[in-house]
């Protein structure tokens, strides 16, 4: 009983639009493939959900009362899968294109929808969930990414959309996050030299307001080559984990032989003399310490209560308010060498 736009409805398969220019986008049978219903469609198109509720809410509730449901533009992109986009003819692709770099609302809701077709046309998104590009313009020189697909780029509105949201041909730094890092999510064998080498030379070349951002998204990967007193293998391992490799240092973790210290002199030789002093600086900010790390150690409450000082208050020291946990500190290394304490490695420290 309810009027399509070809035909009628019954109510369980009506849905009314917010806007009607939506209905120009969206068909009846695009719409049954994003509600999982065959027999879908668009109703009272004409009036449109937003301009009834303003002009007469009654009506809009009676609308809403015989309808499944209404959509906005929100809910529209909401329900776009990589599956329907596989599915639609570039010449419709680039008709949504358009329609969503019309306003900026649109466009931000996209970035991480997989709206685009990749070489292979398998559906990606311009965007990862942490902001990062992953979706890049065809390149001669380098493989290895999703690239946007060749048709798409014969539209020049299309060409143009894409570009404001930052897609371009792969930097150094879009190589390290979409070609290197992810290696490091499995346990398959690395060569972490070349790898070493291309971090180093972004963090030299990025500029000063983006070191603290690059540093952090790598800082936690395993990549840095190590080994420790009691085991000659080079091993690699978080910046984080390692000591900078000094005699005062060697001398203070003698009776902590699995100390882990940075394979220094193989970084040196890797990066030559005129950057040692960006090394020092690279390795520094990755966390590898200097001096002994402060090391805190979770406390249940019985061990807490244990170690207690006399206070007025009845709660024991190490309680940290924030996390609400017991945490107490020590000194890496501090045990091991009272547990081996002699005259030599008192003179040391």
């Amino acid at each position: 009983m309810l009027p399509s736009s070809d035909g009628f409805v019954s109510r369980q398969n009506a849905y009314w639009l917010s806007y009607p220019q939506n209905a120009e986008i969206i068909s009846n049978q695009q719409l049954a493939a994003l509600i999982g219903n065959e027999h879908a469609k668009w109703v009272f198109v004409s009036l449109g959900r937003a301009e009834t509720q303003r002009a007469d809410k009654m009506l809009s509730a009676y609308i809403d009362s015989l309808t499944q449901g209404w959509l906005d533009e929100e809910k529209i992109i909401e329900k776009i899968t990589g599956e329907f986009i596989e599915t639609q003819p570039i010449e419709w692709l680039h008709k949504f294109y358009s329609y969503v770099s019309e306003t900026t609302g649109r466009t931000r809701l996209i970035k991480t929808k997989p709206i685009f077709l990749n070489q292979d046309n398998k559906a990606v998104a311009a965007l990862d969930t942490e902001g990062q590009t992953i979706l890049f313009l065809p390149s001669d020189v380098i493989s290895g990414y999703d690239t946007i697909n060749p048709n798409l780029l014969d539209n020049e509105d299309t060409v143009e959309f894409i570009n404001s949201l930052g897609i371009k041909e792969p930097s150094l730094r879009d190589e390290i996050y979409n070609i290197i890092l992810p290696q490091y999510q499995s346990d398959e064998p690395i060569d972490t030299d070349p790898h070493f080498q291309k971090f180093f030379k972004y963090y030299k070349e990025c500029q000063q307001s983006e070191v603290e951002d690059y540093i952090d998204l790598i800082r936690n990967y395993e990549f840095i080559s190590y080994r420790s007193a009691d085991d000659d293998t080079v091993y690699r391992g978080k910046a984080s984990d390692l000591y900078w490799p000094t005699e005062d240092l060697h001398k203070y973790f003698e009776p902590k032989p699995d100390t882990r210290f940075v394979e220094l002199n193989e970084y040196k030789a890797l990066v030559g003399k005129k950057n040692i002093t960006f090394l020092e600086s690279f390795l520094t900010e990755l966390g590898v310490e200097k001096e002994p790390s402060v090391i805190e150690h979770e406390l249940d409450v019985e061990q807490a209560y244990k170690i207690r000082p006399s206070h007025e208050w009845n709660r024991p020291a190490p309680y940290n308010m924030n996390t609400r946990k017991w945490i107490d500190r020590y000194i890496d290394g501090c045990t091991e060498i009272i547990d081996n304490v002699s005259a030599e490695t008192s003179n040391a420290l």
